[in-house]
């Protein structure tokens, strides 16, 4: 299992603001909620990442829970990131990769203020925790396939 505890913290603090910055550029709402609202909180033993994240009205679809596309979305960056600390860690060049798949399943709503505990297991998102450690229901399910084309050596 992959593992970036090796990483010091404040170098993935530094890598994780760098990545997250220049999302700040991006102008789909929820990417920018997501962005500003995604708190990376640790690097467990087993190889997972754990990360939170408050739902905003950004977030929402026409009925008032998290829109689908936005738990996409989530799934996607939180996974590529975590994979990128892994990168990191192994000192190997950190790039996003390309999405191959992405799969979501769709299993209940989140509202406004909901925060959600996002495990990752690089490639995918495992489940929602509450704050207080006791499992929470669960919000969505998801996959993740990315290539990673090896960077060339320069032919000069």
């Amino acid at each position: 299992m992959p593992d970036c505890r090796s990483l010091p913290a404040d170098r993935q603090r530094t890598i994780l603001a760098f990545l997250m910055d220049r999302g700040k550029n991006q102008n789909k709402a929820w990417d920018l909620a997501i962005y500003h609202g995604s708190k990376f909180v640790e690097a467990l033993p087993d190889g997972r990442f754990v990360w939170e994240l408050e739902v905003t009205e950004e977030m929402l679809n026409g009925v008032g829970t998290i829109h689908g596309g936005c738990l996409s979305t989530i799934i996607d960056l939180i996974s590529s990131l975590s994979k990128l600390l892994i990168d990191a860690a192994n000192e190997r060049p950190m790039l996003f990769g390309v999405s191959l798949d992405l799969s979501t399943t769709f299993v209940s709503g989140a509202v406004v203020g909901d925060v959600l505990v996002i495990e990752v297991t690089v490639p995918k998102i495992a489940k929602k925790r509450s704050k207080d450690g006791k499992k929470g229901p669960l919000v969505a399910a998801g996959s993740h396939t990315k290539y990673m084309n090896e960077p060339q050596a320069s032919k000069l």
